[in-house]
């Protein structure tokens, strides 16, 4: 596709008020119901938050192996799937025999295809299965590190985390869809502009400095600005790559679960990268 086709593609402002707000009652009623959840599974920790982060995982991955088979790749769905759960245990619970077993997956999963013989695509096949497991399980289970590494704080950090990437959503959908003429990556995200990123930015940076200032004032102001701008720019960045996978595999959305979403790589893309960035940035520069 040239780029004179992607910039005619880019064309968000000239669709109907209707049309760019007909999805909005569906995604603000499952935001509804799921924002809770997640704040509570967070709130209570442990095996809730295990709970759910296991579930994430598994579905998001299922999503994947389905975007690698649409792009005619042949994931070991099965393996993957045992060593996603394998990590989040690890991660959940900390016991060295689950690490231990964790290294056997890897080393199984890898020499898969040599007991049975099996050469065509086997780099692909083994490549993408432990991509899978690397993208979503380790990277959505670092919600259980964040929120078990530092107690109470953990839960506050995550709640952090979680506002600023839904409020940034938030800015940059109105934003993009009410001011949005230039695009930000028309080979990869034709909808997505900058006048969006700029508005995610602003509300971002707002809500930083509100949350900082009656929530988490165990930090200082200038950690919870640089940790909302990370978290803008790791978010696009998150967004960004899933869109790149699906538009690889020529398909609109990653699944469908979540009406109005699309599927849970479609609602967590970014989430997977801010929390990540979140946790290492508070153990490397603030508690040292």
């Amino acid at each position: 596709m040239t780029e004179q086709n992607n910039s005619q593609e880019f064309r968000p402002r000239d669709k109907s008020f209707k049309s760019r707000f007909s999805t909005l009652g569906l995604r603000a009623l499952v935001a509804l119901a799921g924002i809770p959840l997640m704040l509570g599974m967070a709130y209570l920790g442990g095996f809730w938050l295990a709970g759910l982060v296991a579930a994430l995982s598994f579905l998001g991955l299922w999503e994947f192996y389905g975007l690698a088979r649409a792009k005619g790749l042949f994931p070991l769905t099965w393996w993957g799937m045992t060593g996603g759960l394998l990590l989040i245990l690890y991660l959940s619970l900390r016991w060295q025999l689950l690490l231990a077993l964790l290294v056997l997956w890897l080393l199984l999963v890898m020499s898969r295809m040599v007991f049975r013989d099996e050469v065509e695509e086997a780099l692909s096949r083994i490549g993408i299965t432990i991509m899978g497991v690397l993208y979503i399980p380790f990277l959505f289970g670092h919600m259980l590190l964040l929120r078990t590494d530092y107690s109470f704080t953990g839960y506050k950090l995550l709640f952090f985390s979680m506002a600023l990437v839904w409020l940034c959503d938030t800015g940059a959908y109105f934003a993009g869809m009410i001011l949005g003429k230039h695009p930000l990556a028309p080979h990869i995200s034709p909808k997505k502009s900058i006048e969006g990123l700029i508005g995610g930015l602003l509300v971002t940076i707002v809500a930083a400095v509100l949350l900082q200032r009656w929530w988490l004032w165990e930090i200082s102001i200038l950690d919870s600005l640089i940790m909302a701008a990370g978290a803008v720019v790791l978010g696009t960045l998150g967004d960004l790559v899933e869109s790149l996978f699906k538009r690889d595999a020529s398909v609109k959305d990653a699944g469908n679960l979540l009406p109005g979403h699309g599927g849970i790589l479609d609602r967590f893309d970014s989430m997977l990268f801010v929390i990540p960035f979140v946790y290492w940035y508070f153990r490397l520069f603030v508690i040292g």
